[in-house]
């Protein structure tokens, strides 16, 4: 299962992936456009707003990225806004659906009521990459940027998401 995480460099949004995890939580200022520190993390104003979903966080590796996983409640309120699939990247001409796929949410693993703080799940590469794009962050990918080799998701020193966990772990 993919669940969603979303960074950003500077406003960037290219295509790397990650899968989620929890990274960061912030508090402060930083929605008025001030800075403020907190837990070894600072949180900035302008650079680290995206257009909607989980607030962001700049960590000291030098990117931002989302406080928490996208909740259901986030992706729903994107997919009630009726995204097209038109819009989709070349690489997503397959995809049909930004829904969740219906067989995985209804799984035993898989949250099935008051779920909606819980983050979403059951979504493919594709829905995380447009739903990511459409509020204005991307998917992690390799520190220092671009894509992750997908063996390298899980280690701290090439992977974004991986970092940002493992530095939660030493807070």
């Amino acid at each position: 299962m993919i669940s969603l995480l979303g960074a950003s460099v500077g406003g960037a949004t290219d295509g790397a992936f990650g899968v989620g995890g929890h990274s960061t939580t912030a508090t402060g200022g930083a929605a008025s456009g001030g800075r403020a520190k907190t837990g070894g993390v600072t949180v900035e104003g302008s650079d680290c707003m995206g257009n909607g979903g989980p607030s962001m966080v700049r960590l000291p590796q030098g990117y931002c990225i989302d406080t928490t996983e996208v909740t259901r409640a986030h992706y729903s309120a994107w997919l009630a806004t009726t995204p097209s699939t038109a819009l989709q990247i070349a690489e997503c001409s397959w995809n049909t659906s930004f829904a969740p796929n219906p067989s995985c949410m209804t799984t035993a693993s898989v949250c099935q009521s008051n779920c909606s703080d819980h983050p979403q799940v059951c979504v493919d590469w594709c829905d995380a990459y447009s739903y990511c794009q459409a509020m204005g962050k991307r998917l992690c990918g390799k520190l220092g940027g671009g894509s992750n080799a997908f063996a390298d998701y899980a280690s701290a020193s090439l992977s974004q998401w991986y970092s940002a966990c493992t530095l939660k772990s030493q807070l």
